[in-house]
């Protein structure tokens, strides 16, 4: 239990370095980048929803309205969160990597 806590720290402390740190989110451009993930992964969706929708970098462009992804209203905390407890709980690496690729599938 104590490795599982010290991993699940660890891991909470590099991810949330990677991203709170400006400099360092600059640097690695992953605010922009994964906006503009999300934004492409919502636009089928919508319109497959029978609203036209398309995805122009970090703007989900919708026939009335434009929404605009922010950092921070993203979700990408909540999938640090979900990363690092699934990467320290004791299991094998086989099932560990499971878990990450069905975070990162859905």
């Amino acid at each position: 239990m104590r490795r599982f806590i010290f991993l699940y720290l660890l891991y909470l402390a590099i991810a949330f370095l990677l991203i709170d740190y400006t400099p360092m989110r600059e640097a690695l451009g992953i605010e922009s980048r994964y906006n503009a993930f999300i934004a492409n992964l919502t636009a089928p969706l919508v319109e497959a929803a029978g609203i036209g929708a398309r995805a122009d970098g970090e703007i989900l462009r919708l026939p009335h309205a434009n929404m605009i992804i922010k950092f921070g209203c993203n979700g990408l905390e909540a999938v640090l969160i979900y990363l690092a407890g699934v990467l320290a709980y004791p299991a094998p690496w086989r099932s560990n990597s499971f878990g990450v690729e069905w975070e990162l599938s859905s």
